[in-house]
């Protein structure tokens, strides 16, 4: 298939042969806590919930008024993700969400 556009001389062409750089997991399971524009401070997790952490009422993502409060609701979702493992650890970290 060609194209009837002729390519620019200065763009970047990508070669498919080589990978692109790796990048390595977060550490933890939260994202840098943050200021919404409304001044609420929000934080969520780095992937998506499990069915069976849904099922388990955990949260994707807390919000509170302040750091301190944002802080204790993080701590409550690590303690209750902390349970679920010690009741079913044969789940796997599936980053898709699934947990089939």
């Amino acid at each position: 298939m060609t194209h009837d556009r002729p390519t620019p001389p200065d763009a970047v062409r990508v070669d498919p042969k080589p990978p692109l750089p790796g990048r390595t997991a977060p550490e933890g399971r939260w994202a840098t806590p943050y200021r919404d524009r409304h001044g609420a401070w929000r934080c969520y997790l780095w992937r998506p919930l499990t069915a069976t952490e849904a099922r388990h009422g955990m949260r994707f993502g807390v919000v509170a008024d302040d750091r301190e409060g944002l802080t204790r609701l993080m701590l409550a979702e690590d303690e209750k993700y902390a349970e679920l493992r010690a009741v079913r650890p044969d789940l796997r970290d599936d980053p898709f969400g699934t947990d089939l």
